[in-house]
């Protein structure tokens, strides 16, 4: 069994729904906070999710940032330590869709490396009848930066499980292939 700890930032316009997300997976969707206040700078939660198909954690530092410009520098300070991100839209809003380009690159200027990977996700779902990006946008988007995707609703706890549980699995995969190359390098070595 491994324990593995990671920072996850959680990242995209303000109401996309963040927050939400945050609340329904660190809460096992417990509740759905029916009200919200804008996020200042970020809030922290917790989370543990189990490997799937393994004994293995991955304990999530879920750092969710503000959608506020007023905090982009001081979010790319905190930024820097993350290990991987979601970059989360909504789907009955173009501009915040649009928008994920600029956080994409708000969160590459912060780390500086490409050894991260994220996920993008379209949240709220539940208002399909208002959708205006289609999953296929998604999608592309998605392939396009060699992102995973999903789509889910925090407030009907659609999707949220799946996004962590992918997570959990490919961040403990890349820990395990980072194991192996240094252990090869060892060996090489001697």
């Amino acid at each position: 069994m491994v324990l593995l700890h990671g920072k996850l930032v959680v990242a995209g316009d303000m109401t996309v729904g963040k927050t939400a997300i945050c609340h329904v997976a660190g809460n096992d969707a417990a509740s759905y906070p029916k009200t919200y206040n804008c996020t200042n700078l970020a809030d922290l939660v917790l989370k543990q999710i189990r490997v799937p198909d393994s004994d293995d954690v991955v304990e999530f530092f879920l750092f969710d940032s503000s959608g506020n410009s007023v905090y982009l520098e001081s979010l790319r300070d905190a930024w820097i330590t993350m290990d991987m991100y979601c970059i989360v839209y909504d789907v009955t809003n173009r501009n915040s869709f649009k928008n994920c380009a600029m956080w994409l690159e708000q969160l590459s200027q912060a780390r500086g490396d490409h050894n991260i990977f994220g996920v993008l996700i379209g949240n709220k779902i539940d208002k399909e009848n208002f959708r205006v990006v289609t999953t296929q946008e998604g999608k592309q988007l998605a392939n396009s930066r060699k992102m995973g995707f999903f789509e889910c609703s925090a407030k009907d706890n659609k999707g949220i499980s799946e996004i962590f549980k992918y997570l959990a699995s490919e961040f403990t995969s890349r820990y395990r292939a980072r194991i192996r190359a240094l252990e090869k390098m060892a060996r090489d070595s001697y």
